[in-house]
């Protein structure tokens, strides 16, 4: 044979002869690394010459994402996206960047999120570029995150609507509770929900003008199953600040008391919104001004509302009266007015006096303590408290025992198997009761739990 040809993997693939031999073909990544030999050949069919190349192929590479194209993952967690291109370009480069930016995010084939945020999702692309060309992908993070909550209210109808917004975009809801601004609680109210979204409509008040039941705050709460620092449900409060005349609170006491010829305070609680602008006090029906005043505003009064005694947010007038004669201890109208409506309270005051004397009911011996609990009787018009005097039968001296404690108290360090008498009395800022009856009670001999 007298020529030359090309063989690989043994097999040959082109002859001729006898200066040149070629040999085309369409390149297939599995020829890459291949061994091409070319060989020239004597009239014997000798080899005299040879000569071999190995193909380096380069070609389009394929991009594939772990863990996967799509990358789901909760908000404040770690994420990792890793580009993954099956080319043999050692030298290739990769980068991420965001989608419509030219920004670039990362400059390897490892995208990390130490922190998911919300605003980390979206399309992000892989761009690799070789030798053959610049190729690229995109893969989509997805943020799950526990919605956010907006309230929109509605005045002529007097409804609410709860407005989550999260991923997933499918909600709970649980019924809205209504409190009051110090967060004590009203009641709860039924929730409809429509679409991805909650309507609360607010029951309707008779009287138009009187707001206060209605006024306070207004709490949806909202769950897609994604926790936050709420819990697995979001929640979102509306202060809803009704407009309407003056209200008096139910810690307004009716009865009030005084001393004669010292000044006294007339205490009067209400809530306003819009505030008072003005107020008018009558005594015994006549337009009375021989008062000091103080008003003290926004602060935490004590009302009932819905069969409850709750903190809410209002004002108290004080004022300061010089009680000269008998007559001034009388009725005294209070008549206070905003730009709704005016509203007025009647407050009768009394001339204070001594407290009542406590009747003891029951004397609870144990070894070294005895219980006792009394009805406390009249106050007096003022604050007071209690004074428990004990003695053991045969002592001269009596010890005591102050509490402010209306009806119960417990004598500590006495000694067992002793009899002692016991009695009491009440004391308020103008002197003290009389006192009760002495009481013999025997302290016990065996411990008791």
């Amino acid at each position: 044979m007298y020529g030359n040809q090309w063989s690989t993997d043994g097999v040959v693939v082109a002859r001729n002869g006898p200066s040149l031999v070629s040999y085309r073909f369409i390149l297939k990544r599995s020829d890459d690394g291949k061994l091409f030999k070319c060989e020239a050949f004597d009239s014997e069919g000798e080899s005299i010459l040879e000569s071999s190349v190995i193909l380096e192929v380069f070609y389009i590479p394929k991009i594939s994402f772990s863990p996967k194209q799509t990358l789901t993952v909760k908000e404040n967690e770690q994420a990792q996206l890793i580009c993954i291109n099956d080319g043999n370009d050692q030298n290739a480069t990769t980068i991420w960047k965001r989608q419509r930016t030219s920004t670039i995010v990362q400059n390897n084939c490892v995208l990390n999120f130490k922190n998911v945020k919300r605003t980390d999702a979206g399309l992000y692309t892989c761009i690799v570029d070789t030798k053959v060309g610049v190729y690229e992908d995109n893969a989509r993070v997805i943020v799950l995150y526990a919605p956010t909550i907006d309230i929109e209210y509605f005045p002529s109808t007097k409804t609410m609507k709860c407005i989550p917004r999260g991923i997933p975009d499918s909600y709970m809801f649980k019924d809205w509770e209504h409190t009051t601004e110090y967060n004590d609680h009203l009641r709860f109210l039924a929730t409809t929900k429509e679409g991805n979204n909650a309507t609360l409509t607010i029951p309707q008040n008779v009287n138009k003008k009187d707001n206060n039941r209605e006024r306070g705050i207004y709490i949806c709460r909202a769950s897609n199953n994604i926790s936050s620092i709420d819990g697995t449900f979001a929640m979102q409060k509306y202060n809803l600040n009704l407009p309407g005349k003056p209200h008096f609170v139910s810690s307004t006491e009716n009865t009030q008391y005084g001393i004669y010829l010292e000044t006294t305070e007339i205490k009067i609680k209400f809530v306003s919104v819009p505030e008072n602008t003005n107020y008018v006090v009558y005594k015994n029906g006549i337009k009375f001004t021989d008062y000091n005043e103080s008003v003290l505003r926004n602060t935490k009064i004590i009302d009932t509302m819905y069969g409850k005694n709750v903190s809410v947010k209002g004002n108290i007038l004080s004022l300061f009266v010089k009680l000269y004669t008998s007559e001034d201890f009388c009725w005294y109208k209070i008549a206070v007015k905003n730009v709704v409506g005016c509203s007025n309270y009647s407050i009768k005051l009394f001339s204070a006096s001594l407290p009542g004397i406590p009747q003891i009911l029951r004397a609870v011996p144990k070894q070294t303590e005895i219980a006792v609990l009394w009805n406390p009787g009249f106050h007096g018009g003022y604050h007071r408290w209690f004074i428990i005097e004990y003695r053991k039968v045969g002592d001269i001296y009596w010890s005591n025992q102050t509490t402010n404690s209306p009806n119960s108290t417990v004598i500590g360090g006495l000694q067992p198997v002793t009899i002692y008498l016991i009695r009491m009395f009440s004391r308020n800022r103008i002197h003290d009761s009389k006192r009760t009856e002495e009481i013999l009670i025997q302290t016990g001999n065996v411990l008791m739990q």
